[in-house]
């Protein structure tokens, strides 16, 4: 079964379709946006927290809930916790990390 288009963005990364979208974290409650990465055939999805800094406490802002890539789990990209402005270059920046070799 392939993934709902409506209201998400494609990018094409390493000739493989991924879809993206913000949106509230299921998965926590205190996180108020998260942007979510799901390729075509539903077999990669993780969650970019975006506002992850809460009450002076940093959590782990990408979650890896699905993946052939990298090993499921929790991690942390040491960026910036101010980004606020989800562009392209931001989601490609992330399956860069997600889909490199050695994360295997």
């Amino acid at each position: 079964m392939s993934v709902s288009k409506k209201l998400k963005r494609k990018i094409i990364f390493n000739d493989n379709v991924f879809y993206w979208y913000v949106g509230k974290d299921p998965f926590d409650k205190y996180v108020a946006k998260a942007l979510h990465i799901v390729s075509a055939d539903k077999s990669f999805l993780i969650v970019y927290r975006l506002s992850a800094v809460t009450e002076g406490s940093v959590f782990p802002k990408l979650e890896i809930i699905k993946s052939n890539y990298i090993k499921p789990g929790f991690y942390d990209l040491n960026r910036e916790s101010n980004e606020r402005t989800v562009t392209p270059k931001l989601v490609e920046s992330i399956l860069m990390f997600c889909l490199r070799e050695n994360n295997k």
